[in-house]
């Protein structure tokens, strides 16, 4: 009778884990818009690629080939961990239909894990530091040659409770033109200066102001600078951002992330991919049949220059102060 019963808890774990497992392969979240992937070996990766390259010069004379910046930056793995309990008289007694409810809400788990904590360090930005030691939105960030520069703006509104559609573009127009005059360490910028679409934008705002964010940018924005990168005027053109409300987000700001190939503004460090196992099966001491899986990885912010918050301020109404 043993037997028949261990045979029969060994097939339900099988086909549970084997749910989970299948739930796990194909999913979608923010974090390949946002995060670069970085495969990790061990428990702290040392990110020391943070200088820019060195330009291509004319070869005259002997080779003087200089290093990158490194910055020092360092960050954790963590250990992550979720499980359910399938009870053994649940199966002895047939009733094992809802098995397949817990599989699916375990792989949700560990699906919408990665994304949670984005958005939970998300909402942290102005305190968590970045790796040159301020915080990630801040005004003073500084690194080698890029001499001071700031990715947290404050632009007056005659209602700040009450954005207009102008207000909401002009906002962002002087966002990405704030953006586009960022410098590495080496005092270049980071955006080729010539004539291009606004690509990879996306606008994270409260769910109170996504309509009028949405409708302000139903037609293209066009970004004009003139003189001042590298002597020459530089046309870029905003068209669809996206535009994603976050519930909980207060009305009083919005963030601007940009993407430019492989290099985004936060890091995801996959150490250890979800892997997937079973307990207690034959142990005639346990009631339960333990499914669960862990995994290590970490999310932190990276590429400051690539993300901008901008804050809205109360104007002040013309005469007031008299």
């Amino acid at each position: 009778m043993a037997i028949v019963q261990n045979a029969l808890y060994a097939n339900v774990a099988q086909k549970v884990r084997h749910r989970v497992e299948t739930q796990l392969e194909n999913f979608t979240d923010i974090v390949p818009d946002l995060c670069m992937t970085v495969p990790s070996d061990t428990d702290i990766e040392e990110y020391d690629w943070m200088g820019a390259m060195p330009t291509v010069v004319e070869w005259l004379g002997d080779q003087t080939f200089s290093q990158i910046r490194s910055a020092g930056h360092t960050l954790r793995n963590r250990d992550w961990v979720n499980g359910i309990r399938l009870p053994k008289k649940k199966i002895d007694d047939g009733k094992t239909g809802y098995f397949d409810n817990l599989a699916d809400r375990l792989a949700g788990t560990f699906r919408k894990h990665p994304s949670g904590l984005l958005l939970e360090m998300m909402a942290q930005l102005e305190t968590i530091e970045c790796f040159d030691g301020q915080p990630f939105f801040d005004t003073d960030h500084e690194f080698g040659d890029s001499g001071l520069q700031s990715n947290l703006v404050t632009v007056e509104i005659a209602d700040i409770d009450n954005p207009t559609l102008s207000e909401i573009r002009g906002a962002v127009h002087a966002v990405l033109k704030n953006m586009l005059t960022y410098r590495n360490d080496r005092g270049e910028l980071y955006t080729f200066p010539t004539a291009q679409p606004f690509e990879g934008v996306t606008i994270y705002c409260s769910l109170d102001d996504w309509e009028l964010f949405n409708e302000a940018f139903a037609s293209a924005l066009k970004i004009t600078i003139e003189g001042s990168l590298n002597g020459v005027t530089n046309n870029y053109t905003l068209v669809n951002p996206t535009i994603v409300p976050l519930i909980g987000q207060s009305s009083g700001y919005f963030d601007v992330y940009r993407s430019e190939g492989d290099a985004k503004p936060f890091v995801f460090q996959d150490r250890q991919k979800v892997r997937i196992g079973e307990k207690f099966v034959t142990d005639v001491l346990e009631k339960d049949i333990v499914i669960g899986g862990n995994a290590r990885y970490a999310i932190g912010p990276m590429l400051w220059w690539l993300a901008t918050r901008c804050k809205w301020a109360q104007a002040e109404e013309e005469g007031g102060g008299e």
